[in-house]
């Protein structure tokens, strides 16, 4: 009897011995992906983006083989590249205060990227009283290129000084750019400033003395001094005194 029992335990043994032989013979272990296999692509102006994907093994013990094994490249999203198309400042080769681009994006080596197309020029700064010219009132009008459009400003001649007579800024355009000086100390010149242009100083201030009525608890005179400028260099540019006479 334990002879019986000795042989039957050797036989299972065996049967054992070869399900284990087998199942390791063809179980193989996990295989490694390669990122590398699996790089995004482009599918006209759109980016394909992909992963590595390992399958290990499952073994099927009716046969004896791996039902599931290897890797595989999966799609795991789209970038389509033409959302990104915008006009924007400033181009390669040409004056970023100037001109603006179009940037046309498109798909290349997986991703996104794009050129500088259709350059457009936002417009030459004009100066209304032709450039530097102190004599008349102008205004300079600055086209240029800000964030994705082009705009424009405007600058005025204008005067300044003692009481707005004796200085000038005088604005102009040199190089497609605004540029501005200074016309100063007019009063010395016999010129005076007015309404943003420079005046020849031809006519002195009219000016008079006006006594009022005398005070005679004292000896005191109030004097009031009148001036008329004539619409030029004004009655500030000259001294006046009034001496009390005992």
């Amino acid at each position: 009897m334990k002879a019986k029992i000795s042989i039957l335990l050797l036989v299972v043994f065996v049967i054992l011995l070869i399900g284990i032989f087998n199942l390791t013979s063809n179980s193989q272990s996990c295989p490694s992906c390669d990122p590398s296999t699996c790089e995004s692509y482009c599918s006209g102006d759109t980016v394909v983006h992909q992963s590595c994907i390992s399958y290990c093994c499952q073994y099927n013990p009716t046969t004896g083989e791996c039902i599931q094994y290897g890797s595989e490249c999966r799609i795991t999203g789209y970038t389509n590249c033409n959302t990104y198309d915008r006009w924007v400042c400033g181009c390669p080769g040409y004056r970023s205060d100037k001109y603006k681009c179009f940037e046309n994006w498109y798909c290349s080596g997986g991703g996104c990227t794009y050129r500088y197309e259709s350059q457009t020029y936002c417009g030459e700064s004009t100066d209304s009283d032709g450039g530097d010219n102190p004599r008349t009132q102008g205004t300079v009008t600055d086209r240029y290129c800000s964030g994705e459009s082009c705009t424009s400003s405007t600058y005025t001649d204008y005067c300044s000084g003692i009481c707005s007579r004796s200085e000038l800024t005088e604005y102009y355009v040199s190089n497609d750019r605004v540029a501005s000086k200074s016309y100063a100390d007019l009063f010395s010149k016999n010129q005076y400033c007015k309404n943003g242009a420079i005046y020849d100083d031809t006519r002195k201030p009219d000016v008079s003395i006006s006594l009022s009525e005398k005070n005679w608890n004292n000896t005191d005179i109030t004097v009031t001094l009148y001036c008329n400028d004539n619409d030029e260099s004004g009655c500030w540019k000259y001294n006046y005194e009034v001496k009390k006479i005992l």
